[in-house]
């Protein structure tokens, strides 16, 4: 018997709203918006989620780096390099690889901006880093790890016999030898010959900017860098944990240990890691995706708003029909489950439009900016489910009140 009478009263609520369709539009408009921005808050802030995780899961993302920097006392001076005590050197990097725990790969990386090669009467300049055999495995700053095109990386022995070999990357030995291959042949970088015993894939700069980037890269042992080429480089040591959970531990051991080091030096060790900057990528995802939470919940509330006065008034016009419903035995609770239900019926059908609204516009948003989303069932159900109970929360005001009325004072209103 309940479920003939609702479906009664749902037609009747459908009639109702027939009657002014211009009005039930206009309703229904700010439960859309409210529900669409819903959507985008979950969406964007699923994605985003997900894209850090995806990050934190990269072998990039759990590298560690220690530098030596001028200290900020000295900076007024106008200091801006180092004194050669104050920087790092081969036995700090010694130390720490003997010492830390929870590696995978420790290296230090001797780094030259410019550095000029020649080759076959062919000559460019490169950017130069020293590194060790497990430099390789560790990548540049938030950039993957390289891979052998053709060859390989230098060995354990040639470090230590500050052997000069050299690996470089496939844009330079195009540039260099174009007509044949690089492999085991020499280049001449600062003056100083190297063979080339490898070949590395090019990194993708992913820069629409610069689309023809080329990336001129040489990496040679540590040790010969040092010892035949630049012996006042800047070195930075770069340490990779085993997993996310120990960046914090390699950390804080990094900076323990290089304090027990410091010997009398007055350089501020600066230790970063990827993992700071996807933090501060996450941090930020979760500001915007409160500040569309706001947004979503304002919207949410003028459409119930919008909902509770457009009922008000129709609780008005229809105030003699209902004194004829209960004149003729209509209880007092079906005249409040009717309205209620028309309420609910406009929440619905304004949520449902407002969800196929959101999940358009948040997938062309996300298009046009490049911004991670992810639409899933529970995010639309959620979306669904706040408006029609925002719809439900306001229209009960002007249902209680559609209820409340006496028979004989409805049927005296003006028609």
């Amino acid at each position: 018997m309940l479920f003939v009478k609702t479906g009664v009263l749902f037609w009747l609520a459908l009639g109702s709203m027939r009657k002014t369709p211009a009005r039930t539009v206009l309703t229904a408009l700010g439960i859309v918006i409210g529900v669409a921005a819903v959507i985008a808050t979950i969406s964007i802030g699923e994605g985003a989620q997900v894209r850090v995780q995806e990050s934190l899961s990269r072998p990039e993302s759990r590298v560690v780096y220690l530098a030596a920097v001028v200290p900020r006392n000295r900076w007024r001076t106008g200091a801006e390099k180092l004194k050669q005590n104050d920087r790092l050197s081969v036995k700090d990097y010694f130390a720490l690889k003997a010492s830390l725990g929870h590696t995978s790969a420790v290296s230090p990386s001797i780094y030259v901006p410019v550095a000029h090669v020649e080759a076959l009467g062919r000559a460019t300049d490169a950017i130069l880093e020293g590194l060790d055999v497990g430099g390789f495995k560790l990548g540049g700053y938030g950039t993957r790890p390289r891979t052998v095109v053709v060859g390989s990386v230098f060995s354990d022995s040639d470090v230590r016999k500050r052997a000069t070999v050299c690996v470089i990357t496939l844009s330079l030995a195009n540039e260099l030898y174009p007509f044949v291959t690089a492999l085991n042949r020499v280049i001449t970088v600062q003056g100083v010959p190297f063979a080339i015993v490898g070949i590395l894939d090019d990194e993708d700069f992913g820069n629409p900017l610069i689309p023809n980037a080329r990336d001129f890269h040489i990496f040679v042992p540590y040790t010969s860098l040092a010892a035949r080429l630049d012996r006042l480089a800047d070195m930075t040591i770069r340490a990779q944990a085993e997993d996310v959970e120990h960046v914090d531990f390699l950390k804080n051991s990094m900076s323990d240990l290089i304090e027990r080091r410091r010997a009398g030096r007055e350089a501020e060790f600066r230790i970063i890691s990827a993992a700071d900057s996807i933090q501060a990528y996450s941090e930020g995802s979760r500001a915007i995706a409160r500040l569309l939470a706001a947004v979503a919940a304002v919207s949410l509330i003028v459409g119930g708003v919008g909902i509770m006065n457009i009922m008000l008034v129709s609780v008005v016009e229809r105030t003699r029909e209902i004194g004829v419903r209960m004149a003729i035995g209509t209880r007092c609770k079906d005249v409040l489950r009717q309205f209620l239900l028309e309420a609910t019926v406009l929440g619905f059908l304004g949520s449902s439009v407002g969800l196929a609204v959101g999940v358009a516009a948040t997938a062309f948003v996300a298009w046009l900016n490049d911004w991670p989303v992810r639409v899933t069932l529970p995010s639309m159900a959620t979306a669904l489910f706040c408006g029609v109970v925002v719809s439900i929360c306001f229209g009960y005001r002007p249902a209680y009140r559609a209820a409340s009325l006496l028979p004989i004072q409805a049927l005296r209103a003006e028609p």
